[in-house]
């Protein structure tokens, strides 16, 4: 049987990048990703994409990253590749 959650989240926490949206993104992470996940989806890069991507306690094998504008795609793909 698969398991449901429902966050409810106010519409000011969801569209901000201050403290409580990033609170708010790293609790959906820790509540909803698996722990043996090897594949990291980001979809958008605003703020705080690279901070998420960095986040997880162990690095995921693969990051697929989705943007609208592609050019910003490749410039965080860019500097993540640089980290490494």
């Amino acid at each position: 049987m698969t398991k449901s959650l429902l966050i409810l989240v106010p519409a000011t926490a969801r569209s901000s990048t201050g403290p409580s949206g990033s609170c708010l993104s790293g609790l959906a992470s820790k509540l909803l990703a698996r722990t043996d996940s090897r594949v990291l989806v980001m979809v958008g890069v605003g703020a705080l994409a690279l901070h998420l991507i960095r986040a997880p306690p162990r690095s995921p094998g693969e990051v697929i990253i989705w943007n609208r504008t592609q050019s910003k795609v490749v410039e965080l793909a860019e500097r993540l590749n640089e980290e490494l």
